[in-house]
């Protein structure tokens, strides 16, 4: 079973990143924002947020930013998406090949 994770980021003075909005909005538009298990925050300002310390965790130097997490292998793997056209793809163009 795979587990969706997106990861935004706020800058210091509160307001989102506006990639990380167009992410989203672009996400909303094609009906997958509700299929994203959870969305965490990075706050630009606070390297302890857990977004930071996911983003740490992974190596990852931008947001936003996906982590696939699957189970189905028996093993749990981590694949990390920095590219929506990737992340979408990968998340969930096997049911929907039209889903790009």
């Amino acid at each position: 079973m795979k587990h969706l994770t997106f990861v935004k980021k706020i800058q210091p003075d509160g307001n989102p990143c506006p990639k990380c909005m167009q992410v989203e909005e672009r996400l909303d538009r094609a009906g997958f924002l509700q299929r994203i298990d959870d969305i965490v925050i990075a706050r630009e300002d606070d390297p302890q947020s857990p977004g930071a310390l996911l983003a740490a965790k992974h190596g990852v130097h931008q947001a936003p930013f996906f982590i696939v997490t699957d189970d189905s292998s028996g093993e749990l793997q981590h694949t990390i998406y920095t590219v929506y056209f990737a992340f979408v793809k990968a998340a969930f163009q096997p049911d929907n090949p039209n889903a790009i």
